[in-house]
């Protein structure tokens, strides 16, 4: 084995002659936080969308929190991702936009201090870190920002039989 000395892409461009910025949705930029709660019913069907707030299609997501103040049935699972806007908009035209964030996550337990949640995936390949630093365009797998406004929702897959609050909160930076 050998010993390496790496550096990430700001770190490299941080020493390169001349320096080289790099860009603020990767270092420098200003946080944007955003909180919502809904409360689901304990007679929501699957499919049933919960949209909490708006993210620009540039943005890069930090993190997303999940908090729900009642345990819900076994087997229950949500996915979250983008959607266009209610009025006016539908399904993202992009197969698994519901699920970029994280798929299959379960409400069986109370999360009464945020929980994160974020698994990011392009196009539901499966999460992983390297995703991390991508904007929501890159994991839509799109080729260029088509600078949009989406809603963020969470769905049900197979909801639970007791309604709860859920509070979802989100950190990026555009």
């Amino acid at each position: 084995m050998a010993v390496v000395n790496l550096f990430s892409s700001q770190l490299t461009n941080a020493y390169a002659t001349p320096v080289v910025l790099s860009n603020p949705y990767q270092a420098g930029a200003g946080d944007i936080i955003e909180t919502g709660v809904i409360a689901s019913g304990a007679t929501d069907s699957a499919g049933s969308i919960y949209r909490y707030f708006r993210l620009p299609s540039g943005a890069r997501v930090q993190d997303i929190q999940l908090m729900n103040e009642t345990a819900n049935t076994s087997g229950t699972s949500y996915k979250c991702g983008v959607y266009l806007p209610a009025v006016g908009g539908g399904a993202v035209p992009v197969t698994n936009a519901d699920q970029i964030f994280f798929s299959a996550v379960s409400m069986v337990t109370t999360r009464s201090v945020w929980t994160s949640v974020y698994f990011p995936s392009i196009l539901n390949a499966g999460g992983l870190a390297a995703n991390t630093g991508l904007r929501v365009w890159e994991l839509l797998g799109l080729t260029a920002d088509p600078f949009v406004i989406y809603d963020v929702g969470i769905a049900a897959v197979t909801p639970g039989t007791v309604g709860t609050n859920m509070a979802l909160q989100i950190s990026y930076v555009k």
